[in-house]
């Protein structure tokens, strides 16, 4: 974008048109990437603190007595763990799906609602 306050409006739509979707694109893969950061966080305190509720459940005597049902517990929770992160895996997936697909299917609106408003003059002025 050098020295863009000097485009005329031809140059504006065909940067909006080329360069515009992917800058847009990257911000919004940016914005996604720091939610699934946070949603792999989340869902990682959660099996977390599901497990140790579970363990804290346990009498802790007994559990230490028994090393079959030590390895029953590992058996489990593997299981378990698996379940759960394929479980928001899946949901995951399918939510950053949707918001992709949804941005493609804004952009066109958007862009020529903002070639019509010729909003790049705001844009020039906060550079």
């Amino acid at each position: 974008m050098n020295d863009c306050s000097k485009w005329s409006k031809e140059d504006w739509e065909n940067w909006m048109k080329d360069k515009g979707f992917d800058f847009m694109n990257q911000q919004v893969q940016s914005w996604l990437d720091g939610n699934k950061k946070k949603y792999d966080d989340m869902t990682n305190k959660h099996w977390s603190d599901w497990m140790k509720k579970k363990r804290d459940d346990l009498d802790e005597n007994e559990w230490k007595k028994k090393e079959e049902k030590r390895e029953s517990w590992t058996k489990f929770t593997d299981a378990k763990g698996k379940k759960h992160t394929k479980k928001y895996h899946d949901e995951w997936t399918h939510w950053n799906g949707d918001m992709q697909y949804n941005f493609k299917k804004w952009y066109p609106d958007f862009m020529g609602k903002w070639l019509k408003e010729e909003n790049w003059k705001t844009w020039v002025k906060e550079i």
